[in-house]
């Protein structure tokens, strides 16, 4: 959605945005009539973010965060802890078990 396109149409962010959004076509109350072909760009992708919780065992996450652009992976304990760290079922930013 071009929001400049609609600003400089007097089309304020609001419903309006939703519809052309949608695929509708809006009138404006001058009678204007605005496609969404006229304020539309081409499609940008998502991005697909994996966030992984503090686990020993991430032998599930490779299966979910294959082909991810982010992996976020949150870790309890620091790097000197590691021993600790595995007895208690919790990972460290740098240990791989």
């Amino acid at each position: 959605l071009d929001a400049q396109k609609l600003m400089k149409l007097g089309v304020l962010p609001g419903p309006m945005y939703a519809k052309i959004k949608s695929g509708e076509t809006i009138t404006l109350d001058s009678g204007q009539v605005i496609s969404p072909g006229d304020v539309m760009g081409a499609n940008i992708p998502g991005r697909t973010i994996v966030v992984g919780g503090d686990s020993c065992d991430s032998t599930q996450l490779h299966k979910v965060a294959q082909g991810a652009d982010v992996l976020v992976h949150e870790a309890t304990l620091e790097n000197s802890l590691a021993e600790q760290c595995v007895q208690n079922g919790h990972s460290t930013p740098g240990r791989k078990v």
